[in-house]
């Protein structure tokens, strides 16, 4: 569902004479919000604290009375989250307002969702946008090949991948994958012939492999070609997102938009802005699988 639509200048009906369902895009809501550490961000600039390990002494657990206790020693660490906008006009004539029998507005709004949400998701793989220069796929400190390292099973390639990430004592908490991976998971067996996929008969509940949360982004993000990634796997609280100010839209019929004066033409301009940012917290809380090179 759109976000509500703030109206400037004038109130700007939109007649509803005959409803429609109308599909702009068809993309998924954002599989990465869905998964990260998603915050609210006081300002434009925030660091983000974590902790960066700690020595514990030994003797703490049994401290006798009248002894000193022992000391322990803990790091942080701290990366900076920077809030960075998203926006776009779309521009319609006064008259396509006035004598479409379907919500061109509503329609619009509802494209431009589905299209900042694909390019949160684009962004956070690939890097970019919002999100700095490297995405999960650019610094993933694991990497899993299909068909390589003794196996050729898609099982063998996942379990490999989440090893990865849990040798070194994280939790596994979430996939994000190549939506045509979906039909090779479904026939995953173990050795007792049970599945290691399961499809999620319960909307806005995701599938799941080895019992973690399977999100797909489509819309040739993750091309299937030689060496290309297929899935990133880890634990997604260590990819932290601020959002600053959520998707907002308002109508404006006065002004000049991309060398459009609206007043004149009798043009009125949808406008919708977000703000956000993110960081990778820890590269190696991450896996990627891949396909073998060519």
């Amino acid at each position: 569902m759109a976000p509500p639509l703030n109206r400037t200048n004038h109130a700007l009906i939109v007649p509803e004479e005959t409803s429609y369902d109308i599909i702009a895009d068809v993309y998924d809501s954002s599989a990465i919000l869905q998964l990260a550490d998603v915050r609210p961000m006081t300002a434009a600039v925030e660091n983000v604290v974590i902790s960066d390990g700690f020595t514990w002494p030994a003797g703490m657990e049994n401290v006798a009375e009248g002894t000193a206790k022992p000391v322990a020693e803990g790091a942080m660490a701290t990366y900076e989250l920077v809030a960075k906008k998203m926006a776009v006009f779309v521009v319609v004539t006064d008259e396509l307002l006035a004598d479409s029998p379907v919500d061109i507005i509503a329609y619009y709004q509802s494209a431009i969702t589905q299209r900042f949400q694909q390019l949160i998701d684009i962004h956070a793989i690939a890097g970019g946008g919002p999100f700095g220069a490297d995405g999960l796929e650019d610094v993933a400190g694991h990497s899993s090949v299909i068909g390589t390292a003794g196996h050729v099973d898609l099982a063998g390639t996942f379990a490999d991948a989440f090893a990865a990430v849990e040798d070194l004592d994280y939790a596994v908490t979430g996939t994000l994958a190549a939506r045509r991976l979906k039909s090779q998971l479904r026939v995953l067996r173990d050795g007792n012939d049970r599945p290691l996929y399961i499809d999620s008969l319960v909307s806005n509940t995701p599938d799941q492999i080895y019992g973690e949360p399977i999100l797909y982004v489509g819309r040739g993000l993750f091309t299937n070609t030689a060496d290309d990634t297929q899935a990133i796997t880890g634990d997604f609280s260590k990819f932290v997102i601020g959002i600053r100010e959520q998707l907002q839209f308002s109508l404006h019929s006065e002004g000049t938009v991309g060398g459009i004066n609206l007043l004149e033409t009798n043009q009125t301009a949808l406008r919708a802005e977000m703000r956000l940012g993110g960081v990778i917290a820890d590269a190696d809380a991450f896996a990627k699988i891949v396909n073998a090179a060519a």
